[in-house]
């Protein structure tokens, strides 16, 4: 654990991301032992449950917004969706944790899936290391046959814009905005 310290505190562009690691993958794996991945996939669930997201495109915006990541849906087909979840914080985690559980963020693209479409949607998992770029894939799969007759589509949250500022090394600010469903 000392080395994933060193290493990613000692580096300005992934200091920023040591307590999501800290707290993700060294204590509530520690906590949770061989039931993180369920438990965490749950919570992430429980969670899409309390923000319910209404569009792909407002889950994008959510997910960012949330520290997840940057999400992407690159494959949809029939009852299937593939999903990459990347980003600087993705590829941190991924070069440095031997472990890294991302079931948090696959139960809540579930569930979100889920209560987009009425059907039930469980999610798999697979680190995508192709071509230097670090990613999660998260592939869906719904069953339209088995469907909750007692389910209520719940009433979805609008997904605010966000304008975050940078600034780079010559002090120059840049607005970045980014944009939702939600507010179309």
């Amino acid at each position: 654990m000392q080395n994933i310290y060193e290493t990613v505190v000692g580096q300005a562009d992934t200091a920023m991301d040591f307590p999501k690691i800290l707290i993700r993958d060294v204590l509530l794996t520690n906590i949770l032992g061989d039931d993180s991945d369920s438990i965490t996939y749950w919570a992430g669930k429980q969670l899409a449950r309390q923000f319910p997201i209404g569009s792909p495109t407002d889950l994008t915006v959510f997910f960012e917004q949330a520290g997840f990541g940057e999400l992407e849906l690159v494959k949809s087909g029939n009852h299937r969706q593939v999903w990459r979840l990347s980003g600087p914080s993705i590829e941190t985690r991924i070069s440095h944790v031997e472990q890294p559980d991302f079931m948090l963020e696959a139960g809540f693209l579930a569930e979100s899936i889920q209560q987009q479409t009425g059907d039930l949607t469980e999610a798999q998992l697979s680190l995508e290391q192709k071509h230097r770029s670090k990613a999660v894939d998260i592939e869906l799969v719904s069953d339209p046959h088995d469907v909750d007759e007692n389910y209520d589509t719940p009433t979805f949250m609008p997904v605010k814009k966000a304008t975050i500022f940078t600034e780079d090394a010559d002090g120059d600010v840049t607005e970045v905005t980014s944009s939702s469903d939600s507010e179309n």
